[in-house]
């Protein structure tokens, strides 16, 4: 196997190579085209599935399941295993995402607390029988992995859409969902390299929050990230930190308006992570944030700073208010 996996694979052990999954870059807006696959960003952990469906009857059948960082995670799912009743060959490495299935749809939170149902969503073949794969175009992947995979049970196969990226991503958007990639038909796989033939496009929001200190750390001197409120029944809470969206030149910027205090101006206590290394600010200044999803815990996920919003009061920066459109 070429460009991320230890020599073996072709014909030694399976279970001795380790894989660094292709990665996409991000794009801003949704796009049509007739030389990319479209397909939903699911939302969940990022895998490469080796499998060997052992002898008759599936005597001696083995998955082992890695991460994106190459770490073993075969004994969190053993459920999993049903993969290789599903795959016609004898060994196969499948490229795909590890999902908690709940009312219909992936659902994270989920998935981080470690509750199931867990599904395998494979949306790529690198290696089938002998046959290192990951030179040949996506288009060609993509129907050998539909006759070398059979749906069913614990596994998925992606379904994509050809040409209509914007249509897609509008029935994304509607159903709540993470995003969407868009793959390029003939692109190669690059193990461990983050490509443009590959990109995704998130479904994100806006929500405005209240400034409530910064953590330490090494960017921008020793700013890290903002500690990020919003009220709740009137109560002030902790919704999260935003570490991107900002150069030196706004961090000046925020540091000259905040105001520093002695203690947290949370109803409750934020993390302790967070308190560790936290110096808090009086919350009087209100900003934009942009996120993928607000957790069942009331977190944003993947916040990032997109500005100060003077127009607004820090009462305004509401959970009850849902987030902008």
């Amino acid at each position: 196997m070429s460009q991320g996996a230890e020599p073996g694979v072709g014909g030694g052990d399976l279970f001795a190579a380790t894989i660094r999954p292709m990665l996409a870059v991000s794009v801003g807006r949704p796009f049509d085209s007739p030389d990319h696959f479209f397909e939903v960003k699911w939302d969940g952990y990022r895998c490469v599935a080796f499998v060997e469906t052992g002898g008759p009857g599936g005597t001696g059948a083995r998955v082992r399941l890695q991460t994106r960082n190459l770490l073993d995670m075969t004994a969190h799912y053993p459920e999993l295993a049903e993969i290789a009743g599903q795959v016609e060959a004898k060994r196969a490495i499948l490229d795909g995402e590890i999902i908690s299935w709940h009312d219909g749809r992936p659902d994270f939170g989920r998935l981080h607390r470690g509750e199931g149902p867990f599904h395998f969503v494979a949306f790529d073949l690198l290696y089938h029988d002998g046959d290192d794969l990951t030179g040949l175009p996506l288009i060609q992947r993509r129907e050998r992995l539909t006759r070398v995979l059979k749906p069913g049970g614990r596994v998925i196969i992606s379904d994509v859409v050809a040409e209509h990226g914007e249509a897609l991503y509008r029935a994304i958007v509607a159903k709540d969902l993470e995003g969407m990639m868009a793959k390029a038909r003939l692109s190669p796989y690059l193990p461990g390299r983050r490509s443009p033939y590959w990109v995704k496009v998130r479904n994100v929001k806006r929500m405005d929050c209240v400034i409530c200190g910064y953590t330490i750390g090494h960017n921008f001197g020793h700013f890290g990230a903002l500690i990020l409120g919003a009220y709740s029944g009137g109560r002030l809470v902790y919704v999260g930190h935003a570490g991107t969206g900002f150069d030196a030149e706004e961090v000046k910027r925020l540091m000259t308006q905040m105001t520093p205090r002695a203690t947290a101006p949370f109803s409750s206590p934020a993390p302790g992570e967070i308190r560790r290394h936290a110096r808090w600010s009086e919350p009087r200044l209100a900003c934009e944030i942009e996120y993928t999803e607000l957790t069942a815990e009331r977190r944003l996920r993947h916040p990032t700073y997109r500005g100060l919003r003077p127009d607004k009061s820090p009462e305004e920066c509401t959970l009850e208010g849902g987030p902008l459109t």
